[in-house]
């Protein structure tokens, strides 16, 4: 279920990043 984390931190990342 490490891929649920990942995705999830890839989208926090980009909605940071806006």
């Amino acid at each position: 279920m490490r891929e649920r984390y990942f995705l999830f931190g890839v989208v926090g990342g980009l909605a940071n990043s806006t």
